[in-house]
């Protein structure tokens, strides 16, 4: 991995506020990105 591609966490935390943003644009509401996020997920 190339320095480049390292990102800062407030990088990160404005990635995640964006999806965020754009999820509620969407009508997702925040129970479902959650329960989303605690689903495990097939490798």
């Amino acid at each position: 991995m190339q320095n480049a591609d390292i990102k800062t966490n407030c990088e990160v935390d404005m990635e995640w506020m964006l999806l965020i943003k754009e999820a509620f644009e969407m009508g997702i509401t925040v129970e479902e990105i959650r329960a989303f996020l605690k689903t495990p997920k097939l490798d």
